[in-house]
């Protein structure tokens, strides 16, 4: 899943309240409010981590092109130079989690995008948030295919209106593919204020999935970007 276009956290805002029955309109007001360019205003801590290693950066976009990304540790030690400059090479370019274009130079949708128009309705709702289930949709008939056996769902929290978590995730084993069977999938997007009273923002992204290929083959994939100590920088 690719960047979203920008949308500037403009307003304060009051508590949305709404006879919920529009849950389309619901969920697309809650994309509105997140800010997903954050890199073109913020540095923040990148945790990144797989099933091999963690990885810890920080990027700064008030740096110059070619520096913004700093390697800070690799498995709780300090980097090599070695390590440092190969992570500085690999980042170089790169803005961060979510927010930008695609390969086209077109924006995206993002999390928007994978939630089939009109299947959107209620599953729970508190005091503070509503939980929605939906349909998962994919980019092309083959992701679609898969998509259709994953069950999505996003909480809203009534206070400010913003998306809190949207999940796509297997219910039960999957057969996306002749000989492939997908155990456990899932997907995860979370989203909550920068700092104390500003715009909120992406905050981490989960990635799960398990099974086996031709019954010989096991297959067990995990990785978390998890996104802390943002701090507003001038341009």
């Amino acid at each position: 899943m690719r960047a979203v276009s920008a949308l500037i956290f403009l307003f304060t805002l009051a508590p949305f309240s709404a006879a919920a029955e529009d849950y389309t309109g619901l969920f697309e007001n809650a994309v509105q409010r997140v800010t997903w360019q954050y890199p073109e205003n913020w540095a923040f801590t990148e945790k990144r981590q797989g099933k091999e290693s963690v990885k810890v950066g920080r990027f700064d976009p008030s740096k110059p092109e070619g520096h913004r990304w700093r390697l800070l540790s690799v498995d709780g030690r300090d980097p090599t130079e070695d390590e440092a400059e190969k992570y500085r090479e690999e980042k170089s370019g790169e803005r961060g989690f979510l927010g930008g274009d695609d390969d086209n130079g077109e924006e995206d949708e993002g999390p928007a995008a994978v939630v089939r128009p009109g299947s959107l309705e209620l599953v729970e709702e508190s005091d503070s948030h509503w939980l929605l289930g939906f349909i998962p949709t994919g980019d092309d008939e083959d992701e679609e295919k898969f998509m259709r056996k994953m069950a999505g769902t996003v909480r809203i929290a009534k206070a400010g209106g913003h998306l809190e978590y949207l999940d796509i995730s297997s219910e039960k084993p999957v057969r996306p593919a002749m000989g492939v069977k997908i155990r456990d999938f899932n997907t995860r997007f979370e989203f909550a204020e920068a700092v104390d009273g500003g715009p909120i923002v992406p905050v981490a992204f989960r990635f799960r999935i398990e099974g086996r290929a031709f019954l010989a083959v096991g297959f067990d994939e995990m990785e978390t970007l998890e996104f802390s100590d943002f701090e507003p920088v001038s341009d």
